[in-house]
């Protein structure tokens, strides 16, 4: 396995099981903006992937049904996402708070 993207630690769940599905969760959109973009964690990665459709090309990839659906397990079963803090890099999020920010600012993310 790759190196794991640095990212922020406090904002991991407590629990061991949610905090493990997150990090697989973290390790599977850098993988996706890897392939996609040939960048560690490409701006706005985070809002591209949490509406991403099967089929639909990010950059270089084509995102599959099955990356979706992963997308969408891990998020669900840690009941987060990850979204980019310039000082922090990667931050851990609850879904809830990541959809009413990106409500609020859409041009943010």
């Amino acid at each position: 396995m790759r190196d794991r993207v640095e990212h922020d630690e406090s904002s991991l769940p407590a629990d061991p099981r949610a905090r493990e599905t997150a990090l697989r969760l973290l390790d599977l959109m850098h993988e996706l903006s890897e392939r996609g973009f040939c960048a560690v964690w490409l701006v706005g990665i985070e809002r591209l992937l949490w509406q991403v459709e099967p089929g639909q090309r990010c950059g270089q990839h084509v995102v599959t049904p099955a990356e979706v659906h992963l997308l969408d397990y891990l998020s669900a079963t840690c009941v987060g996402w990850w979204r980019w803090d310039d000082a922090r890099g990667p931050v851990f999020t609850s879904r809830r708070e990541f959809a009413e920010k990106l409500a609020l600012k859409p041009s943010l993310f």
